[in-house]
């Protein structure tokens, strides 16, 4: 299974794959043909181009941007004049199949009305009007396996053993398990030196040379195994280790060249690896009632979460609910997640869009019911 995984230049939000957008900033009005010009000049500088609407996922942020009260319901479009034919094509070069207004280039100029999702003609270069303006840049897709933001690990005939992913938290063994939890995976389960070394490696270049936490459980009688119940095909225990007596856990001994393991207790704090197939199988938007200590994903997390979803949490009568953000990626242009109080029309509580989220709490005001609706118009690079 594959991914496609890309950036987008600095100021852009990536909107679908292969696709960025950002917004130009404008202090005052001007002219349709004006500000048309002004946006292919403004967008060109960077690369891109105004919107051409001839693709539902384009046609669909403007109309949605508008729907949702953000600018107004007007957009400057990314055609341009060719005087000798008179007719309009777009800024890329391409001709415009889409029906459009059968007027002449040099007399008018094209628009893209978000309300109606139609592109309508102007002939009046007096009349100041405000219009948004976008610009759209294309970029390339890098294929890469399906670990989204874990390493892979592959395996000695090259294939992906695994994906990994080093925190710098020092937590517990239970407060590690719950974090890798959250970003779906589970404290690390090693099955080849590869994979080992290559943990070891990345713990050592990260600075973390005090020792990291895997998901090993040693039990009293000095046996073995891997909390995610896979099986137990490989082992590095230091010589002497597992010792009886000295903890359940198991931690990594970053410091020695074969990134060996020792037991020990539970209690520690120290850095830890978190892993996770790369099938893992994504979740869904489900119907469910979700209870206290549940975690909540979005639909097809860890990777991108492009299908909207409605979740309910309920805790018994008499007590309210709290919510806590684990994980929480949003492009602030327009993805959005709003809670409420109660199950329908109750008191807005957030609306949380963008980042710097992770650990923020959130309550109800008096009801043992909060409503989420997740509602992403981009849907990629968000989570």
């Amino acid at each position: 299974v594959q991914s496609t995984q890309s950036s987008c230049p600095s100021g852009y939000d990536i909107m679908w794959k292969g696709m960025c957008v950002r917004s130009i900033e404008l202090s005052a009005s001007g002219t349709v043909r004006n500000l048309t010009d002004y946006a292919l000049f403004e967008c060109a500088k960077g690369g891109g181009i105004p919107p051409k609407v001839d693709t539902g996922e384009v046609v669909n942020f403007m109309h949605s941007r508008w729907a949702s009260g953000v600018g107004v319901k007007w957009d400057a479009l990314g055609v341009v004049c060719d005087t000798k034919t008179s007719k309009f094509h777009w800024a890329d070069g391409t001709p415009i199949i889409i029906p459009v207004p059968s007027v002449s280039c040099g007399s008018s100029t094209l628009y893209f009305n978000a309300e109606t999702s139609k592109i309508e003609s102007n002939s009046n270069d007096w009349d100041a009007w405000g219009l948004n303006l976008w610009c759209f840049k294309t970029i390339d897709l890098e294929i890469e396996e399906n670990c989204y933001d874990y390493d892979v690990i592959q395996s000695s005939d090259g294939d992906v053993e695994t994906c990994a992913k080093l925190s710098s938290n020092s937590l517990t063994m239970e407060m590690a398990e719950e974090e890798c939890e959250a970003d779906f995976s589970g404290l690390a389960s090693i099955h080849s030196k590869q994979a080992n070394d290559f943990i070891r490696r990345q713990a050592t270049s990260m600075g973390y040379l005090n020792g990291l936490l895997i998901g090993g459980n040693v039990f009293d009688n000095g046996t073995f195994s891997w909390i995610d119940g896979s099986p137990v095909d490989y082992t590095n225990f230091a010589p002497g280790f597992p010792l009886p007596g000295d903890g359940s856990c198991v931690a990594m001994l970053t410091s020695s060249v074969a990134g060996q393991w020792i037991n020990t207790d539970c209690s520690i704090s120290i850095p830890f690896a978190c892993t996770r197939t790369p099938d893992a199988q994504a979740p869904a938007c489900g119907s469910k009632v979700y209870k206290e200590g549940e975690i909540i994903y979005s639909p097809g997390y860890p990777k991108n979460a492009s299908e909207p979803c409605d979740y309910e949490l309920q805790v018994p009568e008499r007590k309210i609910v709290q919510l806590e953000i684990l994980n929480f990626e949003a492009n602030s242009c327009c993805d959005h997640l709003t809670l409420h109080e109660g199950t329908v029309g109750g008191r807005l509580i957030a609306n949380l869009t963008g980042g710097n989220l992770n650990g923020r709490k959130f309550r109800t005001f008096a009801s043992n019911v909060m409503h989420l609706s997740w509602q992403p118009y981009g849907g990629e690079n968000v989570r």
